[in-house]
């Protein structure tokens, strides 16, 4: 099982999707700093996440959604990318 997330940092309000085979991990990761693109955006909150068969299509779909915001946008109307956070509040951990 893979994943495809959404986050957002507190600090500057952009986004980052990303993808991994452990989402747990990978957020604490971000909130560590241990994440070249985010280390300096931090606290960052999850916002949402896809479940993916695979790695491979993990990647797949993590290129699509930073491509397209308006796919992205379309596989949360559909149900697929789960919403768990409206982006504002608590941090992630």
């Amino acid at each position: 099982m893979a994943f495809v997330y959404l986050s957002k940092s507190l600090k500057d309000n952009k986004k980052y999707i990303g993808s991994t085979n452990n989402l747990q991990r990978r957020i604490k990761e971000h909130q560590n700093g241990l994440v070249r693109s985010t280390k300096y955006r931090r606290p960052l909150i999850l916002l949402g996440y896809q479940i993916c068969n695979d790695v491979k299509e993990a990647a797949f779909l993590e290129r699509k959604y930073k491509r397209s915001h308006n796919v992205l946008g379309r596989a949360i109307q559909r149900g697929s990318f789960r919403l768990v956070h409206s982006g504002r509040g608590a941090v992630v951990a």
